[in-house]
Parts: C-alpha cells; structure tokens; sequence
C-alpha cells in the first residue's frame, strides 16, 4: 500500500506540474500570437492603402477609420481578442485615450492593438515568471522557497513592463526619423509651391518624391493628401497629421500652414523662413550631440582605454623596481621593454 500511495503521490506531483507546462506554453503561445498580431497590423493598414480603399486619418484613425480591421475575426484571432476585451480596462478604446495616440505614433493604426497590446502583456509576464519558477529550481536545487519566489515576480514584472519599453522607444525611434528628414522634406515642398503647385498637390508630390530616402514622413504626407482627396477639410486634415506624429517641428508648421491659409500670405515666404530656421534647428542639436561626446567618452576612458596605457607604460618600471629590491627579480629579461 505505501508503494502505490508513493506511485501515485509522484503521478499526482507530475502531472501538476506537466498542466504547470502546459499552462505556460499556451500563455507564452497567446503571447507571441499577440506581438505577431500587433507587428502585423501596420502593414495590414498598409496593404489596405495601396488598395485603394480610401482613407480617413486623424480623428478617426482614432476611432478606429477606415483603417480599422474587419471586427468580426474567427479561429485563434477571434479568441484573442475575446480575452483581450475581457483584461483590458474599460474606457481604453476612447478617441482621446492616451495610449490608442501612442499607439498610433508607433506605427500600429489597427483599432484592435490597444486589447492585443494589453492582453500582451500579462501572457509574458505569466510565461516569464511561471518559466522561471520550473526552471530554476531544477537548474538550482535546494534553493529557498522565497528565492523563487522573488526571482519569478521579478521576471513577472519585467515580463509586463517589457511591451511598455518597446512601443516607447519605437515612438521616439519614429519621431527621431521624421524629426531628421523633416528639413530636407520643407525644401522640396517650398520647391513644389514655388514651381507653381497647389499646397494638396505639393504635399502629394512631396509625399511621392521622398518616400526612398524618408518612408515615415512620406507615410504621413501621403496620409492627408488621401484625405484631402476624400473631401477632408484641410485645416483638419493637417491638425491629425500634427497629432499623429506628436513632434513640435510638423506642429509648428501646421500652425504656419493654417495661419497662411487663413491670412492669404504667401505660403513660399512662410515655408522659406520655416526650412531656414529647421535647418538651423537642426545644425544646433548636431552641434549640441557634438558637444555632448567628449563627456560620454570620458568613462569608457577611465575604465577602459587608461587602465590599459597605464599598464603599458607602468610595467617596466614596477619590474625594474621589483628587481631591485627582491634578489628573485635579477634574472628577469628586461630587454624586450628598451626596443
């Protein structure tokens, strides 16, 4: 009788712990479907695009527009979703919710990967954390209960702050790149403008013309002239254009565009002092980055490239040195250090 109580207390603990790993590979399973999905919707609504769909940005790109994905999903998509309506907070889908904004400024225009994105992170955090609590104690036996315990909420949590970084520095890899070409994107459309074409068709032709060297911002500018074409109002079109790449250079330049517009000035005089004073911008924050470099060489310096000079030149001295003051040194060939 102890014999099958033993047997069957080692199946009872194995199969806990076989529904343990399975648990983790579906959650760890949803999640990667999840970071797929959200990766993917960028270039869904781009494909969307170059069909010819039409489009309507900015306060409805929001809500969702006419780049919004057909809702009704089956298979895995539809049960993912249906789990991420149920862990995401309500209230998320807003038009003037923060994180649809960032979302937006990432690149991910999909209604849907504001629930994907949450739902997203607590499958890894779960995955990362119930990973390490199987792993670890058989990598490392007799470790404390409490140690596991630690270490598996610190992965847990690193897990769930994991999405947060990446659609941060995704944003201000964006906007990085839109903010660098934006000078050179002014010049061609003070050409444009100035060659005798409308403002639509010279953020159409700008949008075309620099798609190679700078696709973000030619994404944009291709943005409103869709969305002019649909009939948008221009002053409108231009404040969503603003609002989705969140940079103070296109802001300030939508504020000068309305204004000219408004006014009836000459758009040329405004663009040419406003691609005058971008490229100053930017000369100033490359002589500032410039600036910058001889403080951040100092401590790969110090402990990298002077320990090293100093071993260079200190060694044969310290052996001349040693030598002298213990007999043992005497027979050492200094030689190789005079040449």
């Amino acid at each position: 009788m102890e014999a099958i109580r033993q047997l069957l207390d080692s199946v009872v603990q194995s199969s806990g712990l076989l529904l343990v790993v399975v648990a983790i590979f579906v959650c760890a399973l949803l999640g990667a479907f999840g970071v797929a999905t959200l990766v993917s919707s960028r270039s869904d609504a781009r494909r969307r695009l170059a069909g010819a769909t039409g489009l309507a940005a900015g306060g409805d790109l929001l809500n969702g527009g006419s780049l919004r994905m057909n809702s009704s999903l089956t298979g895995v998509g539809g049960i993912f979703e249906r789990l991420a309506g149920i862990v995401m907070p309500k209230g998320e889908m807003a038009p003037d919710n923060a994180l649809r904004l960032q979302m937006i400024r990432a690149g991910f225009y999909n209604a849907r990967v504001v629930r994907i994105y949450y739902l997203s992170r607590i499958l890894i955090a779960l995955a990362l954390g119930g990973l390490l609590a199987i792993i670890y104690p058989i990598a490392v036996p007799e470790t404390p209960v409490q140690s596991v315990i630690f270490l598996s909420g610190a992965a847990a949590m690193l897990g769930y702050f994991t999405p947060v970084y990446y659609l941060s520095r995704r944003v201000t890899k964006r906007q990085t790149s839109i903010r660098e070409g934006f000078p050179d994107a002014l010049d061609m459309l003070l050409v444009c403008v100035e060659s005798g074409l409308g403002l639509d068709g010279a953020l159409a032709r700008v949008s075309h013309e620099i798609g190679r060297a700078h696709p973000l911002l030619s994404e944009q500018f291709g943005f409103v002239g869709r969305e002019l074409r649909v009939g948008r109002d221009r002053e409108v079109a231009l404040r969503s254009m603003a609002e989705r790449i969140g940079i103070d250079e296109v802001s300030s330049l939508v504020t000068l565009l309305i204004q000219t517009d408004k006014l009836g000035t000459s758009i040329g005089d405004a663009l040419r002092a406003h691609a005058y004073e971008m490229r100053s911008t930017r000369l100033l924050r490359a002589e500032e980055k410039a600036m910058k470099l001889p403080v951040k060489l100092s401590m790969p310096l110090i402990f990298f490239i002077l320990p090293a000079l100093l071993l260079v030149i200190l060694s044969p001295a310290s052996l001349s040195i040693g030598r002298d003051m213990f007999p043992r040194l005497k027979g050492v060939d200094l030689s190789v250090f005079d040449k």
